[in-house]
């Protein structure tokens, strides 16, 4: 009964993480990376995060759905899906 339940656990677990998707992305500023600065995400999941200092982003295991991206006043909307990595550059 014991290995029943762990082997339930884990498919769960397996079953939880096929149903994420992750979001990545640069943001510039002309052709200048966009350093340290805040960005949020809205939709089925609500984060936010910091860009680095290359201006890269990531948004990891959300909910597939339309979100909306949020940085200095500037949304744009995008689709994540499920499995794999979205890619959304973002230009000022």
């Amino acid at each position: 009964m014991r290995h029943v339940a762990l082997l339930l656990l884990l498919v769960l677990a397996f079953v939880g993480h096929a149903n994420a998707g992750d979001l990545v992305g640069q943001v510039f500023e002309g052709k200048a990376p966009v350093r340290n600065q805040s960005i949020s995400l809205a939709g089925p999941t609500n984060v936010q995060a910091t860009t680095n200092a290359s201006g890269f982003y990531a948004f990891r295991k959300l909910l597939e759905g339309e979100y909306t991206v949020t940085i200095r006043g500037h949304s744009e909307k995008v689709y994540v899906f499920k499995t794999g990595e979205t890619q959304k550059d973002i230009h000022f």
